[in-house]
């Protein structure tokens, strides 16, 4: 909501067949909230304004979604 220069995310990460996914809390059930690749791909194509120079993905199967970042225009990606 303020244009992070740096974003963190730090969470469970898992793959159904060929799809990644990065696994949240919904809000108000707890139940997990998959965020998969084709999900992150909308979400970054349609925020060509953010400007996040450094994204750090602490989460198994990280690397897929580090790549999207770097797709997206993100200049450094750290996947562990």
């Amino acid at each position: 909501n303020e244009n992070p220069k740096i974003l963190h995310v730090s969470c469970h990460g898992d793959q159904i067949k060929k799809d990644f996914y990065l696994a949240f809390e919904k809000e108000f059930t707890g139940e997990e909230d998959q965020f998969t690749e084709h999900s992150l791909n909308k979400v970054m194509t349609g925020m060509k304004d953010l400007q996040i120079n450094l994204i750090f993905i602490n989460a198994c199967h990280s690397q897929r979604m580090g790549e999207i970042f770097l797709n997206a225009g993100v200049p450094i990606a750290v996947c562990v």
